[in-house]
């Protein structure tokens, strides 16, 4: 079985001609509401959201917007593929190459090179405001830190021998980097594609304590637009909860995430697979189906939706009616394919 684990938003503080600056829940709103409608087949509803969703030019990421594009090609809105393939440059996926190789197999697009996109005095204009706005040494911090978190995990001698020590520097750095950022969370803006994908990285190795105590830091940056690794940061929260025996929710008085209760799982053995989010293959009569991971059943459902709405995310009615193709099955019935 292999776990899906959803794409991370992250973003750029660049302009585009004819988008406008309404808040960023209503832009996440909107993007969900797209994907349900893509795969419930309303493609036409879903381009009007996607659009919606776009009309802010701090909204989406390179994976998410590419995603995008791709779901409004096969919707036949080619007008609307290129005003998100304007997002994709923006937000720093700047090698032509690609796009030369995309539109090869796309034909359908019309288009040879990204400058049929933009004119090439716009792309390096665009190119030149995406470097000059990285921080470099945010960067090179970060890539350092994965540099090191990946090597003691080439060894499993060495993961037990310095997993804590390197957890704990790494955790330690990233808090002195918020410190000098103004006790603000890293943005996209700062980081780009590559200090954002480290920032991941090392967020889905953080503890569960860890977590919790950069969680007002990234709450704020969601709701100002700033942070959107939001699916990836959800993940580990959740696979370190289960781990540690806890419940999660927010704390509203602080913006913060806090634990309560304890799990009281059926099966232990099955610990892992109790989550709040995520799907899994499974070979069910022959055939690979999607299922959902059952939800906890200790879980406040309440909770959970409160906690993933301060996340920029669906809830969980929300989210399973947006994949159809993903069954909702038992406790039992999951412990059963498991098993098998």
């Amino acid at each position: 079985m292999r776990a899906y684990t959803f794409t991370s938003v992250i973003i750029l503080y660049f302009t585009i001609n004819g988008y406008t600056q309404g808040p960023i829940c209503n832009n996440y709103e909107n993007f969900w509401k797209g994907e349900s409608c893509f795969y419930n087949d309303q493609k036409d509803s879903a381009i009007i959201y996607y659009s919606k969703a776009y009309n802010n030019s701090r909204f989406g990421n390179v994976a998410n917007s590419l995603n995008t594009i791709s779901k409004a090609v096969e919707c036949d809105s080619f007008d609307f593929a290129k005003k998100v393939l304007k997002v994709s440059l923006i937000k720093g996926l700047l090698d032509t190459s690609y796009y030369a190789k995309y539109f090869k197999e796309h034909p359908e697009v019309g288009l040879s090179t990204i400058f049929d996109v933009v004119p090439r005095d716009e792309y390096f204009s665009i190119s030149k405001n995406y470097n000059e706005n990285l921080n470099f040494v945010y960067i090179k911090v970060l890539t350092d830190l994965v540099s090191l978190d990946q090597k003691i995990r080439e060894s499993r001698d060495e993961f037990d021998k310095y997993s804590k020590i390197v957890g704990a520097l790494t955790f330690d750095a990233i808090l002195k980097l918020i410190k000098f950022n103004g006790n603000k969370m890293l943005s996209y803006e700062q980081l780009g594609m590559e200090g954002s994908d480290a920032l991941k990285t090392l967020l889905i190795h953080f503890e569960l304590d860890q977590l919790l105590a950069i969680s007002p830091f990234i709450i704020k940056a969601i709701k100002n637009g700033e942070f959107w690794a939001n699916e990836n940061y959800l993940y580990q929260l959740e696979r370190s909860s289960i781990d540690e025996n806890v419940l999660l929710k927010m704390n509203s008085q602080r913006d913060s995430i806090i634990t309560y209760g304890h799990n009281n799982l059926m099966d232990q053995s099955l610990k892992i697979y109790y989550s709040n989010y995520g799907t899994l293959d499974y070979y069910i009569d022959q055939k690979v189906g999607g299922v959902w991971w059952p939800l906890n059943p200790d879980v406040d459902r309440e909770e959970v939706d409160i906690l993933r709405n301060n996340l920029g995310l669906q809830t969980l009615n929300e989210l399973f009616i947006s994949k159809p193709f993903v069954k909702v099955i038992s406790i039992e019935d999951f412990i059963r394919y498991s098993k098998r």
